[in-house]
């Protein structure tokens, strides 16, 4: 999952999404099942019954856009500049309404807000508009129908009386700033891209020189044979273990009973293992969780 969208589709195992939602130390998504009723908030029931599911990324977001600031005097029909910082309030409505971006329905809200606050109203000067303008969208707005909300809104108004050459340096520095912002998302991604490859070990690292450099296949071909085995993953099988020490009761009792699940419909010899460790229920077969309806923990 990368934070450039704002809806990724849950793919592969649900269980696993959800074990990993559950054991994450930074919420920076949510888990979200598209069912037929509400408030489901992520619970295993509601994620297997699911039609689809979603992770919903809930960090901060930026949005530059102009705005019309109608009132009566000399300011009648300005055009105003806009920043807002954007964020997901509920991620379930979201979901629901498959809000894919945001920056309209912010938009149009604060073009709203301003239009009504411009009305029957004029102002002494420019640096005057853009106060009161501020001062005005300050609070916090939510928007309870796409459930997002946004804050931080500021108004930047230039004055129609400047000078054409300073409203041209004006305009290249705000298109600079849009630019270099930009720039840096761009290497902040080739950063973490490259991070990644390094991170996932030398088998990473030859598979991209494969995909850059594919008439190199018999070099890259040497370099895999020479490779030491893969270690083993005790160290974290460690950490594992000590994030389901953390877990509750029930989430152990679940990730028990999935995992159970999971093994007794591979085949007949785990079901010989289940039943030497004492995890089959009654009937001889091992107890699906969702069997019976469990609160959200």
């Amino acid at each position: 999952m990368t934070p450039t969208g704002l809806l990724t589709p849950v793919v592969g195992s649900r269980l696993v999404a959800y074990v990993k939602h559950r054991l994450s130390l930074h919420r920076s998504h949510a888990l979200v099942p598209v069912t037929d009723t509400t408030d489901n908030g992520g619970r295993l029931a509601a994620l297997r019954s699911a039609r689809d599911a979603y992770w919903v990324h809930l960090g901060e977001r930026t949005a530059n856009f102009a705005c019309h600031v109608g009132a009566s005097g000399s300011h009648h029909g300005q055009m105003v500049d806009v920043s807002v910082v954007w964020w997901v309030n509920n991620p379930q409505v979201v979901v629901d309404r498959r809000v894919l971006d945001a920056v309209p329905y912010v938009r149009r809200d604060i073009q709203h807000r301003l239009t009504d606050f411009a009305t029957d109203r004029s102002w002494p000067s420019t640096i005057a508009m853009q106060e009161q303008c501020n001062a005005y969208l300050q609070p916090t707005a939510v928007l309870d129908a796409i459930g997002i909300g946004y804050g931080h809104v500021h108004v930047d108004v230039t004055d129609p009386t400047m000078p054409e050459i300073r409203k041209a340096e004006l305009d290249d520095v705000r298109w600079s700033s849009d630019v270099e912002l930009e720039r840096q998302q761009l290497e902040r991604l080739r950063l973490d891209y490259y991070q990644r490859l390094v991170e996932d070990g030398p088998v990473a690292l030859l598979a991209y020189w494969l995909q850059r450099r594919p008439d190199d296949i018999r070099e890259i071909i040497d370099y895999v044979r020479q490779l030491p085995p893969a270690p083993d993953r005790v160290e974290e099988t460690a950490v594992l273990l000590s994030k389901l020490a953390q877990m509750s009761d029930f989430d152990r009792l679940q990730v028990r009973k999935w995992v159970s699940v999971a093994m007794a419909h591979s085949g007949p010899s785990m079901e010989n293992v289940l039943r030497e460790l004492g995890f089959l229920g009654h009937n001889g077969k091992a107890t699906d969780p969702l069997e019976a309806e469990q609160p959200w923990p």
